[in-house]
């Protein structure tokens, strides 16, 4: 069977579906235009900073911190609060504003409005910028406000136990607190351990301090401070041999040496009876340019040598420590090296050297007994006696002087009068106040 349609059915359907879509077409309308708004204002933003060149990005997120700043009281709830008072404190220690820095962790922390793990953080960095103030106490007493040291379980919060109580002066709590330390950080790390290191050298715990040396030698084998480190805790210790092992040990494994510590090496190599190598090391050190070519550097090989009884090697780093430094005292004892091997022409040219100008008063007196005896053995009897005259007036050698003069007037059938002991002072080896 035929049924009609309703038509007015159909045409109610056909309004309801006309109104539909000018509801849509306002709604995409409204939704263009808060789009076009919204572009509109970021134009507008890019704009503002292009025609302010002077105010960086940097600034504008200072005017941020300034705004949450001013509005931190007006926030409602404690966890706005607290988070605001927790980014406050990180930006000013960023600033290195401490003081502010610690108001805002105090503030945060009083909300109680963060977790448990966030209030931990923010505690181990309110201590932290404590310790980079130095301020021990306040350091110490936040941390036992917060935390005792025996029931941490945190390495990093024992460690500045360690810290402030060393701050504070309080040595025996700084032991206790690196106790607790190595207890939660058994495994030697190169990063956490060097403050622990430092910290045990400086309340004298050397035990521990050479227990993690050696640890980080092992670490870092190619490293010359820790080899030097651990020479000197030996040495704190008084423990030169082995001290001088593990200098030993650092230039067998072929770890380069610095001047201080080649000085301290050969030292130790003359300390432990081996001035032989000492003197090698010293002298190997010096060619290589590795210790400076001074006069006192040149006078320690001569000791090194000499006491090696290498005399000939001796004399030369002598003569060189007297040329580098011009030290009349040193050109006199060099003389006198040579004056017992008889050398006397050599001598007398030293002595002159060491004569060319004006001498001290305390070293005249010896300069010119010295220029006397080689003038006489090289056969210059008038230039000897003028020296040896001097000698007894200028003082220090005028007894030895007095004899030389009485062996000459002995031995040319003379007698001793007052005419050779007063002629003037005359010749070379002046005393400054002649």
């Amino acid at each position: 069977m035929w049924i009609e349609p309703d038509h007015r059915e159909h045409h109610h359907r056909s309004r309801e579906r006309a109104r539909l879509g000018i509801k849509i077409a306002v709604l995409l309308g409204g939704l263009s235009c808060c789009g076009q708004h919204a572009t509109l204002q970021a134009e507008q933003y890019r704009s503002k900073l292009l025609l302010q060149p002077g105010q960086s990005l940097g600034e504008a997120s200072e005017l941020s911190i300034e705004q949450m700043e001013a509005e931190l009281d007006s926030m409602q709830d404690s966890y706005s609060r607290a988070s605001a008072g927790m980014k406050l404190a990180q930006h000013y220690v960023q600033q290195k504003q401490y003081d502010k820095a610690i108001r805002f962790y105090q503030q945060a922390l009083a909300e109680e409005g963060l977790s448990p793990l966030v209030n931990q953080r923010l505690y181990k960095e309110w201590a932290s910028v404590y310790l980079i103030m130095k301020d021990g106490q306040n350091a110490l007493k936040l941390l036992k406000q917060w935390m005792s040291l025996d029931k941490t379980e945190d390495q990093d919060v024992a460690l500045m136990f360690a810290q402030a109580s060393y701050l504070s002066g309080d040595y025996l709590l700084t032991a206790r607190a690196l106790d607790r330390t190595m207890q939660l950080a058994p495994r030697i790390s190169l990063d956490f351990h060097r403050p622990v290191l430092a910290l045990s050298f400086s309340i004298g715990d050397f035990s521990r301090a050479q227990t993690l040396l050696k640890a980080f030698i092992e670490l870092q084998p190619d490293e010359p401070e820790n080899w030097f480190r651990l020479a000197s805790v030996y040495l704190k210790q008084e423990k030169t041999s082995e001290a001088l092992a593990i200098l030993t040990l650092a230039n067998s494994k072929g770890v380069v040496f610095g001047e201080q510590n080649l000085l301290l090496y050969s030292s130790l190599l003359a300390t432990e009876k081996n001035p032989f190598k000492a003197a090698l090391v010293l002298q190997q050190g010096l060619e290589n340019g590795l210790v400076n070519a001074n006069g006192k550097h040149y006078r320690l090989l001569f000791e090194y040598w000499y006491q090696a009884q290498e005399t000939d090697r001796a004399m030369a780093a002598l003569k060189l420590a007297a040329d580098v430094s011009g030290d009349t005292e040193l050109y006199l004892f060099y003389a006198q090296l040579l004056m017992q091997q008889e050398r006397w022409q050599e001598m007398n040219q030293v002595v002159k050297q060491a004569c060319q100008s004006r001498i001290a008063p305390s070293l005249a007196g010896k300069a010119n007994l010295l220029l006397g005896i080689s003038e006489l053995k090289s056969g210059r009897t008038r230039q000897a006696r003028e020296a040896f005259n001097r000698a007894t007036l200028i003082g220090g050698e005028n007894a030895k002087a007095g004899e030389w003069l009485r062996y000459m007037a002995n031995a040319a059938g003379e007698e001793v009068s007052e005419a050779y002991v007063a002629p003037g002072a005359k010749g070379p080896c002046l005393a400054s106040s002649d």
